[in-house]
């Protein structure tokens, strides 16, 4: 097969500019073929790489810069094109036209001219959670919880509901802690109850209780996708599970540390030997 075809287009291609040549040439291979896997508007950032902005292939995914201008050869984006590893085969339902692997070729031994700056469908990142902690002044004597709601509640025009009476507080108590409703012998106990800490105790009395960590077990279990079996179509028993169910629910009863309960689940062989 003749080159002619391939030689008369980089004879032409080579009077446009660096940026003409990306806009012109380079930029459509990438929106065509690369941006449904490796782009904010589809969402999709495979190997954490993007190649959306000029940044997105500067700073690259999981395997480093996805180029280095002015040498081909040594960039992981033309390796890939070429498919030269199996590993490393993009797109990877069909190869690009020779034509096109030649342009991304070029344009990278030119030095990868990329006006690009950024994208305009980048996600907002003034997010609170992104944003460094910072001691507030409380806006009362009262508790800071009870101080900050209050504000809320002026600055919205509302006012706070009556006080609950000894029958709901027990009722509420029982349900945000055990996960179910106390008996009514357990209510009449704490409404008769006079004493200035009866609530406090009430409180003690629940956290103590074997219920207290069989209900919030229940959470942790939920965020790490805990189950009995493997689920889906191959939905084989899982004999055992039940330890580590049981060691949730001990370890939350014993109340020990965040950073301890995190540990001894990753790694307890090293940390606690």
């Amino acid at each position: 097969m003749s080159n002619l075809p391939l030689t008369a287009f980089f004879l032409v291609s080579s009077f446009l500019q660096g940026t003409e040549f990306f806009s012109e040439k380079v930029e459509p291979i990438l929106k065509e073929h690369c941006f449904k896997c490796h782009s904010h508007d589809a969402g999709k950032m495979k190997g954490g790489l993007t190649l959306d902005s000029r940044s997105g292939w500067e700073n690259g995914g999981d395997s480093g810069p996805a180029i280095m201008p002015g040498k081909p050869d040594g960039s992981l984006l033309i390796k890939a094109i070429r498919y030269a590893d199996p590993d490393y085969e993009m797109p990877p339902k069909k190869q690009l036209s020779p034509e096109q692997i030649e342009t991304l070729i070029e344009w990278v031994r030119r030095g990868a001219s990329d006006p690009r700056k950024g994208t305009s469908s980048l996600p907002d990142t003034n997010w609170w959670s992104l944003k460094k902690l910072v001691a507030p002044e409380f806006p009362g004597d009262q508790h800071p919880i009870d101080a900050f709601i209050q504000q809320r509640l002026s600055t919205e025009q509302l006012t706070p509901t009556p006080r609950a009476d000894r029958t709901a507080l027990a009722r509420r108590l029982y349900v945000d802690l055990h996960g179910f409703l106390p008996s009514p012998e357990e209510v009449e106990t704490f409404a008769r109850d006079h004493d200035p800490q009866a609530y406090a105790n009430l409180v003690d009395q629940l956290l103590a209780s074997s219920h207290y960590g069989e209900r919030w077990a229940r959470h942790w279990l939920d965020v790490i996708h805990f189950a009995d079996s493997h689920g889906c179509e191959h939905d084989v028993k899982r004999p055992n599970a039940w330890r580590f169910r049981d060691y949730v629910i001990e370890r939350l009863n014993a109340d020990i540390p965040w950073s301890r309960f995190i540990r001894e689940q990753l790694a307890a062989d090293v940390f606690y030997p």
